[in-house]
């Protein structure tokens, strides 16, 4: 390890760029770190990459590298850029620090380093209120690999806020279908859904792209906690003309751990749908 740490000064890039990869694949020492740190200022744009991947080999490192890796995410270079914003997403833990960053970098100009911030913010269970509202801006970022990062991001989330969802609830009637499909994946994550969701859930399940239609419908599933208003939507949505919007609103029902009278009531009329899947 020693002389890989003096090779990371090594005249020859190549040297200095293999070093810093072989240092990688190790268990590294704080003086490793510090070595790496200080390295992240190479001169050369091809070795600084390497610097930042060996980094984000560790899942717990010192402010100083952290810090370090967080100025690399503002380099001249994108790959640079990109590795810095994928070692950070490594991390264990991330500082409030870290997090502005990595929401900074959801805006790069490089649609690689876009889409290493939104992994890198997806590797967090929870994420504060910025963390969240940037991620539903990206679900209509111009790449495609960089709004499904978004989604999965937010699909983790398992409690979103209101204004959250209701950023949702508005994306659900973009313009473009791939937006208003990742949106109606993202809540599909939430534990539970408000009225409102259900509700724009429910007229999503009435979407002309199929893919939002499957993806609402995937939404409402799996939720065995609505609250009474959510129920009383999907008791509206049995009377639809729609045969899937009646089938997606019975399996929800059928989903709850309990039911009001009134709902037990429109599922029995349901036994008698024109439609055999409803049935």
């Amino acid at each position: 390890v020693q002389a890989l740490i003096g090779a990371l000064q090594d005249q020859g890039k190549d040297v200095r760029s293999a070093a810093a990869h072989a240092l990688g694949g190790r268990t590294l020492s704080e003086a490793a770190v510090l070595a790496l740190i200080g390295a992240l200022q190479d001169q050369d744009k091809d070795v600084r990459p390497e610097v930042a991947r060996a980094l984000g080999s560790r899942s717990m490192l010192s402010e100083a590298a952290v810090l370090a890796l967080i100025g690399a995410c503002q380099d001249q270079d994108k790959d640079v850029r990109s590795a810095a914003a994928r070692a950070l997403g490594g991390q264990s833990m991330l500082s409030e620090a870290a997090v502005l960053a990595l929401i900074g970098a959801l805006q790069d100009q490089d649609k690689d380093v876009r889409s290493a911030a939104a992994r890198a913010l997806g590797s967090r269970s929870t994420l504060s209120e910025a963390a969240v509202l940037a991620l539903i801006g990206a679900l209509q970022d111009q790449d495609l690999d960089v709004r499904w990062e978004a989604v999965r991001a937010l699909e983790g989330q398992r409690t979103l806020s209101e204004a959250a969802v209701l950023a949702l609830i508005g994306a659900l009637q973009n313009q473009d279908k791939d937006v208003r499909s990742m949106a109606a994946s993202a809540l599909r994550g939430q534990r539970t859904l408000s009225a409102a969701a259900v509700r724009a859930l429910v007229d999503a399940c009435q979407d002309k792209d199929s893919y939002v239609r499957s993806a609402a419908a995937c939404a409402l599933g799996g939720k065995s906690t609505l609250s009474e208003a959510a129920v009383l939507v999907l008791i509206g949505a049995l009377k639809n003309q729609d045969k899937n919007v009646r089938e997606v609103a019975a399996k929800a029902l059928k989903e709850q751990k309990s039911l009001p009278t009134k709902a037990i009531q429109a599922l029995i009329t349901r036994l008698k749908d024109r439609d055999k899947s409803i049935r």
